[in-house]
């Protein structure tokens, strides 16, 4: 899959995501999903951010410790959501996983990520997903491309996809979404 921002920045993809992977993992017991960046330091201020902030603070998948130094959130049924980054790619081509979820993919190459897909089989969620989540960039990129070719459903993310800038139940902007649309 790939969710992909439409135009703009903070379309919620990001949130979705979070919460998405959060809601899986506390669905089918001993899950496992990677998050990657091209780094693992950049996972930081992004994903464990929305994910520890936004999508479920104070849950007990969160444990102690902080996000500088996290590795993993472990989930009381054995679920795990891996936080790992290329700099560091051969520890994970090696493993079983259920999904891999590639954060801002077009910082990736594709000879990069095609190893992990041989990763996916991990087999506890009767389905198995890599998703690309990122903002439109040039239409020759491999992301774009492997949309185009019938490879990857996109997912186009708007600004009103964003529930802290677009309140679907009244089709008005919120406080925080007419701040930032002006």
């Amino acid at each position: 899959y790939l969710a992909q921002g439409f135009w703009n920045h903070n379309t919620g993809k990001s949130n979705g995501v979070a919460y998405t992977l959060w809601k899986l993992c506390r669905k089918h017991a001993q899950a496992r999903i990677l998050v990657l960046r091209t780094s693992r330091t950049l996972l930081t201020d992004t994903f464990c951010k929305t994910f520890e902030e936004d999508v479920c603070p104070g849950d007990d998948c969160l444990g102690g410790g902080n996000r500088l130094n996290r590795h993993e959130y472990v989930f009381p049924n054995g679920s795990r959501i891996v936080l790992g980054g290329l700099d560091d790619q051969n520890r994970y081509y090696g493993s079983d996983w259920d999904m891999i979820v590639l954060e801002e993919a077009v910082q990736f190459r594709w000879k990069d990520v095609e190893p992990f897909l041989g990763s996916l089989r991990n087999g506890k969620m009767g389905f198995h997903a890599m998703i690309y989540a990122t903002n439109p960039d040039a239409p020759a990129n491999w992301v774009n491309k492997r949309a185009e070719a019938g490879l990857a459903k996109r997912m186009e993310c708007k600004l009103i996809d964003n529930p802290s800038l677009y309140d679907a139940k009244t089709r008005r902007w919120t406080e925080k979404g007419r701040q930032f649309m002006g």
